[in-house]
């Protein structure tokens, strides 16, 4: 590689960890401080920390779990906007296809796995060139659409309104409030 493109690179990737960390910082400081009831900006912060980190691994997705569990949970109230469900749906649904094929058993190395790998079901899902590369890159594609599915759980009006309110002050029904 060229020092020119090396720069660059570096350069860019460099510009994109600030433009993720600006817009992180911006929806946490939009909030007020209002209580982050559903963990809406953690969920944020464990998603951009993921995005940042210079060593991040396929496997690192697993952490999602995290914000997911928070959005299922905050659609359970009525807090989750469509369009952060839609994107968290999508990118769930992306974030196995890194795996698909071969590189599902390229660290293993016994012959008789590598065998089965090779197969006719396995070289279906198995692409050439550029494809192979498109397929290695979804698990970037599920981490963006993670990043602004919780994006948007955190931010989005509806969500602000509903989810941030305090359902712990409200009184259960027959009682005249908390301590009661």
């Amino acid at each position: 590689m060229s020092p020119a493109l090396h720069d660059a690179r570096v350069l860019v990737s460099a510009a994109a960890d600030l433009l993720v960390l600006a817009v992180t910082v911006r929806a946490t400081l939009a909030t007020e401080g209002q209580p982050d009831r559903d963990w809406r900006l953690l969920s944020l912060w464990i998603v951009a920390a993921i995005m940042i980190s210079p060593t991040a691994w396929p496997h690192y997705l697993v952490v999602l779990f995290i914000p997911f569990v928070q959005m299922a949970a905050a659609g359970s109230h009525d807090a989750l906007s469509w369009r952060a469900a839609a994107t968290g749906v999508a990118s769930y649904i992306v974030a196995p296809f890194p795996c698909a094929g071969l590189g599902c058993v390229a660290a293993l190395s016994t012959p008789q796995v590598q065998a089965v790998a090779r197969g006719p079901v396995w070289r279906v899902l198995d692409l050439p060139g550029f494809m192979l590369l498109a397929k290695e890159e979804c698990a970037f594609v599920a981490l963006l659409l993670a990043y602004i599915a919780i994006y948007w759980f955190a931010t989005d009006t509806q969500n602000s309104a509903a989810g941030m309110g305090s359902r712990s002050s409200e009184a259960a029904p027959g009682t005249s409030g908390p301590g009661t």
